[in-house]
């Protein structure tokens, strides 16, 4: 144990402080700085909104800009070698716009504010040799526009621009007082995921547990995730639950799945289609409403695109049977003050079994045997999905601009799964999902400062599960329909000025129908419902002191407010505010704090529920399995009976959040740095889920943990020696099975610790830490990152009078640090990065017998190299990128099995099976 820990605590410091130091060197550097590397351009005269995309796509440079500021312009021809900063300048030149940086050193383009800089930065940068089209040696680094005039006039003027981003309401607006991490695409690229869920998998935010494809039947402290039967994967921020994380497409909400409607699958969003995601780790029902306890996950998609893409991935792991095929095609077009997208992606997966991992230890049988046919044991199932997006925007006059797209996605997930229990029961399940998503939305500009929008969203999902056991006569149809409609009209503007600057508002209104059923063919409908949403909700950004008025100590000083009232048809109002402050003492320096509060009504197959079920064992035969035989000679006579399902009368959940953070960047044209540090504190109550159980063991425990602790549980948990009118209401409701000779009338223990219902409060606080650096030396251009997630406290209650349950650090549960800290190296057509994934080290459980499970530490990689499109042979236009996930083919920590959910030798929460995966990806545009 003690080499473990100086083991870990090697490891932890060794991660970090490689990260810190090169990101150090990164600053302290005195070498020549040279510009960024050359692009070729080849855009001919056009309307400045299609330069705009063109430029974007043949430089890689994230680019934001309004339709209506663009729509009049045309933008001149730009042809030769620039770097791309000189080339933007060009396009811009003459047009009263400019650009600057907005989040996640992504570039907005807005109206100049700073008179003729965008012009002298044209003119300045557009230092072509006659021969070869490229800036000269003498004035290879250009002048940017962001770097005219100060930090404050930046601020403000980004804050002109028509762009939404995640958090915030108001146009041009970042919700700077919130914590908000954006990852491109060109992020999602270079992490070598092949999936949505691969790179929601890879981030130190997102717990591992919930529902899960890594999970075929559910986990022992998650009851929710025991009806993922759809085989579905959630967001799951700050391991809260899959329900607890809001998941939207482009803003909009989706249609959810499983068994009982509570989660969003994120695997039927393809990569291919995404431009971002953005990821909010506040709480924001007072923007979004319901579902955003822990935070908000956006995928935004792409919408433009001129040209064709074809794209092959293959990749396998290094040792067993698991292979992947991606192909992708991207095809679009523009024109005068429109365009229009569409993607297509098919990907095939096959699974990979214990047969395929022997180094995991194979499960025992409960007679003491070890399992033989390690096929039946399925770590990953075999996934087949096809998606398509179209996507079309219109500048339809200088004031009306509207966009639409349409969303379809099929998933077939064949998994298989075994139990320990003896005799081998081995279940089969075929998931068949369809999910079709479609908006349509029109933005109309009033006046110069006002504006409206109105966006309609339909999302609606379909599945078919047919599961079949060894233990079944018959084989089970599950299907599920869920369907969600949406109408969102919002009036932006100012609405007065102060002398910080222009006080900036919205107002807006929601209506939502959602439809959820579940239906079994066993023994009928499980669950559905329906309900109806209206909301009116209003934010307000009030810049007490700006660049009109900064005081000594005071660059900037905001405060944005708020606020959103619910009203549901089946669970009455809510109303929940918000609080942020934002204040920058320096250029470049901000701190920032949030309180807010949020809440998540029941999912509708929660509500609906029509789903009990009951096992009546032999107390004897549940001593010898936990190992108490002889313990509670007075109980051993008697029956245990166990219950499953939903309580009634359930209630919303709610939460309070406070999150405070500081944040220090600076970018040159050399080199740019940004170091943040958040502190999240989040208070979460009436959780839905099972009772907590000290020491995380089973809820099996809990009868005797009680009978030694009275009070342990809340009232009516468990139930000593009921009476026979108690029994027979429980045999009524529950129907039991009853097993190994187990009868009714014998019953001593009636244990309700694996009901659902409005219980279990969660605690909740932890830090954040972002370093983000890039530089430019004479090998090219150097970038380092470091993300890290570590929580200080994870404590549950049951109730207020039981004791506190601490599931910090324990198995299936967050682990107190996860670390992903990436060195990336660029020049010309090459690039690649190096990822370092660590996960500390835990306890199964906090009991005396407790096992300890190692740290993990992986290592990724991938390299890029694209050739010249003007090539005039097969390679132009082409590019080719390697990746290997967990490069040393690390396996995860063994940790003990658990035979009655199907999950062998490892944490699937916190660790994954798939072992050293190799991928080659051939793209080539034309």
């Amino acid at each position: 144990m003690e080499n473990d820990m100086r083991d870990k605590t090697s490891v932890r410091k060794g991660t970090m402080t490689a990260s810190a130091a090169a990101l150090l060197w990164a600053l302290l550097s005195t070498g020549t700085a040279l510009a960024d590397e050359p692009v070729d351009f080849d855009l001919d005269p056009a309307p400045l909104g299609d330069s705009l995309r063109a430029f974007g796509q043949q430089s890689g440079v994230a680019i934001m800009f309004s339709e209506t500021a663009v729509a009049p312009l045309t933008a001149p021809s730009l042809k030769g070698t620039y770097e791309p900063e000189a080339a933007l300048a060009v396009l811009l030149q003459g047009s009263g716009l400019e650009f600057v940086s907005g989040p996640d050193q992504n570039i907005i383009v807005r109206p100049s504010t700073m008179g003729n800089a965008g012009q002298a930065a044209a003119e300045l940068s557009d230092t072509r040799t006659p021969e070869e089209g490229r800036a000269s040696p003498v004035e290879e680094t250009p002048v940017r526009v962001d770097e005219v005039g100060g930090d404050e006039e930046k601020e403000a003027a980004l804050r002109q621009e028509k762009v939404t981003i995640t958090g915030s309401l108001i146009q041009g607006i970042a919700p700077e007082s919130s914590p908000l991490d954006i990852y491109t695409r060109a992020d999602i690229l270079e992490s070598g995921a092949a999936t949505t869920e691969q790179f929601m998998r890879s981030l130190p935010q997102n717990f591992g547990g919930g529902s899960s494809e890594f999970v075929s039947v559910g986990l022992p402290n998650d009851a929710n995730s025991g009806s993922n039967d759809t085989l579905g994967t959630g967001a799951n921020l700050r391991g809260l639950g899959s329900g607890s994380t809001l998941v939207l497409l482009n803003g909009s909400r989706l249609a959810p799945t499983s068994a009982i409607g509570d989660f969003v699958d994120i695997s039927l969003i393809p990569v291919s289609a995404l431009e971002r995601i953005d990821i909010l780790t506040d709480g924001a029902s007072s923007i979004y409403g319901g579902d955003a306890v822990a935070g908000v996950v956006n995928f935004v998609l792409r919408d433009d695109f001129d040209g064709a893409e074809t794209t092959a991935r293959y990749g396998s792991v290094t040792d067993g049977g698991l292979n992947e095929y991606r192909l992708s095609q991207t095809v679009g077009g523009s024109w005068t003050g429109g365009n229009v997208l569409a993607v297509a992606e098919v990907l095939d997966r096959t699974n990979l079994t214990l047969a395929d991992r022997p180094e995991i230890s194979s499960p025992e049988l409960s007679n003491g045997s070890q399992l033989q046919d390690l096929d039946l044991f399925q770590l990953l199932p075999a996934q087949n999905r096809f998606s398509g997006l179209v996507s079309a925007k219109q500048q339809v006059s200088a004031s009306l601009s509207t966009s639409g797209y349409v969303l379809y996605s099929r998933r077939s997930v064949d998994s298989k799964s075994t139990t320990t229990q003896f005799p081998i029961v081995t279940q089969s399940s075929d998931a068949n999902t369809k999910s079709l998503v479609a908006h349509g939305g029109a933005d109309y500009d009033l006046s110069n400062v006002w504006s409206v929008s109105l966006d309609a969203t339909y999302s609606k999902l379909d599945n078919k599960t047919l599961a079949s056991g060894s233990n079944r006569p018959v084989s089970s149809v599950l299907k599920v329909e869920a369907s969600t409609s949406s109408l969102d009209a919002v009036l932006r503007g100012d609405l007065f000025s102060l002398p910080g600057g222009a006080v900036k508002t919205a107002f807006g209104g929601h209506l939502r129908n959602e439809e959820f059923s579940s239906e079994t063919s066993l023994n009928g409908r499980t669950a559905e419902g329906s309900r109806d949403v209206s909301a009116l909700y209003a934010e307000m950004l009030i810049p007490v002191v700006g660049a009109g008025n900064e005081l000594p100590g005071i660059n900037r000083l905001e405060v944005n407010l708020s606020a959103r009232f619910d009203d549901y048809s089946d669970f009455g109002s809510t109303s929940n505010p918000k609080v942020g402050l934002l204040w920058s003492p320096a250029s470049g320096l901000k701190v920032r704090g949030t309180y807010s509060t949020s809440f998540v009504p029941p999912p509708l197959g929660r509500v609906g529920s029509l789903t009990s079920a009951g096992d009546v064992y032999p107390t004897s035969f549940v001593l010898g399995a936990l190992g108490l035989t002889g313990q509670y000679p007075a109980l051993e006579d008697g029956a245990y009976f166990l219950t499953f399902g939903t309580a009634d009368d359930l209630k919303p959940q709610t939460s309070e959040a406070f999150t405070a953070g500081v944040e220090y960047s600076q970018r040159r044209s050399d080199k740019s740095i940004s170091v943040s540090l958040n502190y999240y504190d989040l208070r979460f109550d009436d959780r839905l889920g099972r009772v907590p159980i000290p020491l995380n063991q089973d809820p099996a425990f809990a009868p005797f943990i009680e009978s030694d602790s009275p009070g342990s549980f809340p009232d009516g948990t468990i139930l000593f020696f009921p009476t026979l009118d108690q029994i027979n209401q429980y045999a009524v409701q529950y129907n039991p099975n009853l097993n190994f000779g187990a009868q009714l009338d014998e019953v001593a223990i009636i244990n309700n610790a694996s009901i659902t219902r409005n219980l279990s409060s969660i605690d909740t606080s932890g830090f954040d830490f972002h370093i983000d650096g890039d530089w430019n030396t004479a090998l090219g251009n150097v970038s380092a990152s470091l993300n890290a997630n570590y929580i200080a406290e994870f404590v549950q209650q049951a109730a207020p009078s039981t004791p506190e349950v601490a599931t910090l650090n324990t198995l299936y549960n967050p682990v107190d640090l996860k670390i992903r800290s990436k060195f990336g190296l660029s020049r010309d057509a090459f690039s690649g990065a190096v990822i370092i994934n660590y996960t500390d080290s835990y306890e199964s459980d906090e009991s005396t017998n407790a096992v300890s499970i190692n740290s993990w530490t992986t290592v990724d990689c991938t390299l890029s190299y694209g050739f010249d499109r003007e090539r005039s042979d097969w390679l132009g236009g082409v590019r080719i990128s390697l990746s290997v996930s967990n490069l040393f083919d690390e396996p995860p920590p063994v940790t003990p099995t658990l035979g009655a959910y199907r999950i062998a030798g490892y944490d699937p929460t916190n660790a994954s099976p798939i072992g050293r995966f190799a991928m080659v990806e051939i793209a080539k545009r034309f």
